[in-house]
């Protein structure tokens, strides 16, 4: 049989060296944001903080993959899904802390089991879970007040984060407006060392600062504040008159609804105008609704979470506040109130609100006894503006400054 060789034409093949060297570039790893946050419950403002870094990263980085760690992903589904073209729900480091808690009441050793799954791995439902974040580009803290002493055990979360960088050198971590007073003893030093691993931090209040060396910023619901104001405010809420009586932390106390109404009466208000008790946990903050309708001589409105996230923080004219909780002060004197916070002898309370005084609110304290005198700063709004224009910049200097840093 004749074979016939056929000599090809034209340019000759590449040699393997070359093949390769016209291989097109491999793509880039995806930037993947991983937030922490006790966002979930659902808690006012830490849902307002979680939105308003989802809906920053929306804007600067829409093409990253955000991962959000949650006290209770399945509800925070149905308060941030959609913010973030990429957005993902998980509660990984939370069931970590959770896990560990359950096995001892101990902190060092509840700190070296989370330091053992983190490293390697042994937590077989959770593993998938604890790759991606090790995985991460970032692990970003987001503020609050949701590691102290009285929740002393939630530092582990710092410690989850120290170890997934020990495992991966290139992760970034970051903590914003970060409330870590009153502090225990049994962990401040796991938490110093911890926030030595961080790339960037800050603290919400003087106290922080100064216990952990912390540079002193502000309140991470400021990002929130910079947002345009029909995605926060709610100008079409027919009363302008506030009280926030939570019954969580500080206990419940009913003999503070009658202080609340007889320091809105002398501030002003006319009895014949209803007041609104706002909703800020549900639905333990609506725990005293029906003291304040025996009490109050006007009507008496519930301003229910759904609404209250739907529709936005209630602003007006000459609008009083009376409230325990930290964001509704800081919201309620951003949108130009005036009022006092609550006074409860609580020191974890004393140093949100304090912090809030500090800023320059000019709002007064109302306790069981003395003075029933609302207070206001005129200028705070305004302050309040440049305060959210900062807090923007800080979100930049994290994100912004460098692709994928």
């Amino acid at each position: 049989m004749l074979f016939l060789h056929r000599r090809t034409r034209g340019k000759q093949e590449n040699p393997p060296e070359e093949q390769q060297q016209q291989q097109p570039p491999q793509p880039a790893p995806p930037v993947i944001r991983y937030l922490i946050t006790p966002a979930g419950v659902p808690n006012f403002g830490d849902e307002f903080i979680t939105r308003a870094w989802l809906r920053y990263l929306a804007e600067t980085e829409p093409d990253s993959i955000v991962w959000v760690d949650c006290v209770e992903p399945g509800r925070a589904v149905h308060y941030f899904n959609g913010l973030h073209p990429h957005l993902n729900f998980t509660n990984t480091a939370w069931w970590l802390v959770w896990k560990a808690i359950g096995m001892t009441s101990d902190y060092a050793e509840a700190a070296e089991h989370v330091k053992n799954w983190v490293l390697n791995l042994g937590t077989p439902r959770q593993d998938t879970g604890i790759c991606l974040m090790r995985d991460a580009t970032s692990i970003h803290l987001l503020g609050g007040g949701y590691i102290s002493k009285d929740w002393y055990m939630h530092a582990l979360l710092l410690r989850i984060a120290r170890f997934a960088k020990q495992h991966n050198s290139n992760l970034k971590l970051y903590g914003t407006g970060l409330g870590l007073c009153p502090l225990n003893e049994k962990n401040a030093e796991d938490i110093i060392e911890s926030l030595q691993h961080f790339d960037y931090l800050t603290a919400r209040d003087g106290q922080t600062a100064s216990c952990f060396g912390v540079p002193l910023g502000v309140d991470d619901a400021f990002l929130g504040v910079a947002a345009p104001k029909e995605q926060w405010q709610n100008p079409a809420w027919p009363s302008r008159l506030f009280a926030c009586l939570q019954g969580d932390v500080v206990g419940e106390h009913p003999q503070m609804v009658d202080r609340i109404v007889r320091a809105m009466l002398d501030n002003g208000a006319d009895p014949s105008e209803p007041l609104t008790l706002i909703e800020s946990i549900p639905p333990e903050d609506a725990w005293s609704l029906g003291l304040f309708q025996e009490r109050w001589p006007g009507e008496v409105l519930l301003l229910p979470f759904l609404e209250l996230w739907n529709k936005g923080v209630p602003v007006g004219e000459d609008t009083m506040w009376a409230t325990s909780r930290f964001h509704m002060h800081l919201l309620g004197a951003t949108t130009g109130g005036r009022g006092a916070s609550l006074a409860f002898g609580n020191d974890y309370y004393d140093i949100k609100h304090g912090s809030l005084r500090e800023l320059g609110t000019g709002w007064t304290t109302l306790g069981p006894e003395g003075s029933t005198a609302f207070g206001k700063n005129d200028g705070f709004a305004q302050k309040a503006l440049e305060l959210s224009q900062a807090k923007r910049k800080e979100a930049d200097a994290i994100y912004g400054s460098v692709p994928g840093a």
